[in-house]
């Protein structure tokens, strides 16, 4: 039987293609773990309305040993472990650990939220996504953790001041910053994510850092 002790809240388990960032092409197998009360009015799994208690996303407890046995019947060495926010799950740790031991490489997409040690992410590569600029609570600012661990930095640009807004927390990383255009508004979010990048360039002002476009290049192709 399963139990909370062993299992995690799954709302999705896939194979696909990475559409983002560093491993963009790259085959992964998604475990979409269930629950973020950041509320991104942007979210593409729709938590910008978790507040209203009347939605459920579909999903399900599943045991560890279940979800290493479903991943394994795919072909992907890589695992991206995203959500919601899937280090709020306290077994998550325990899922990486795991995954880890079965050979897998263990990617993981983060706001930055929740409390953890390093150790937990030991092996990772972290994508980390700060959503402190629309979050819908002060109590969900991203942690000084993560912008030292990440190894790959995604903006989500909606109206162009996030460079500015987050100047101070870029200043103390030198992991790559990703700029993706927030996917609702493409035409509008792409140009300003463009007009970033050359700015940039212009000025000279990258600070040791690479900035670079990411598209979420599965949406095009009507991937998971």
């Amino acid at each position: 039987m399963t139990t909370t002790t062993n299992a995690l809240l799954v709302e999705e388990i896939f194979e696909t293609i990475q559409g983002e960032g560093a491993f963009t092409g790259v085959p992964v197998s998604f475990v979409r773990l269930y629950g973020c009360p950041v509320g991104c009015d942007f979210c593409d799994q729709g938590w910008a309305a978790a507040a209203d208690a009347t939605r459920q996303n579909p999903h399900h407890w599943m045991a560890i040993a279940d979800i290493i046995q479903q991943v394994s019947s795919y072909a992907p060495q890589r695992i991206v472990i995203s959500g919601g926010e899937p280090l709020l799950q306290k077994n998550c740790a325990v899922l990486i650990r795991e995954l880890q031991t079965a050979g897998f490489t263990v990617h993981i997409e983060t706001a930055g939220i929740a409390s953890v040690s390093g150790a937990d992410l030991a092996g990772c590569w972290i994508t980390f996504s700060p959503k402190d600029k629309v979050a819908r609570s002060p109590h969900y600012k991203s942690l000084e953790f993560y912008w030292k661990r990440a190894d790959e930095i995604k903006l989500v640009i909606e109206d162009g001041t996030e460079l500015k807004f987050y100047q101070a927390p870029l200043a103390t990383t030198q992991a790559p910053v990703y700029l993706q255009p927030e996917w609702n508004n493409l035409s509008v979010t792409s140009a300003i994510a463009v007009s970033l990048l050359q700015d940039l360039e212009r000025q000279r002002s990258h600070q040791g850092r690479t900035y670079k476009l990411s598209l979420q290049t599965h949406k095009f192709l009507n991937l998971p």
